[in-house]
């Protein structure tokens, strides 16, 4: 797993992710920000991801397609 966040002073939470569309992916709940890591490398970060839709997407049967639904264009985000 690629670090997506470089800050050490925050708690981060890494799940492994089974997905052909996203490779990683790292959250921190003090600041709602979601790290993904695509399968094709590209690192993007996205905004005011609650508790809840974090969990739901990691235990998500298709996380791409949740991914898809709830968050891409959903969220604000900035490509890293």
């Amino acid at each position: 797993m690629s670090n997506i966040f470089k800050a050490a002073s925050v708690q981060i939470v890494s799940t492994p992710i089974k997905s052909q569309l996203i490779s990683a992916v790292e959250y921190v709940a003090s600041t709602k920000q979601l790290g993904v890591e695509f399968a094709s490398g590209k690192k993007y970060v996205y905004e005011g991801v609650t508790p809840a839709e974090y969990t739901e997407l990691v235990n998500a049967s298709s996380v791409g397609q949740y991914f898809n639904e709830n968050i891409r264009d959903a969220k604000t985000f900035n490509k890293l």
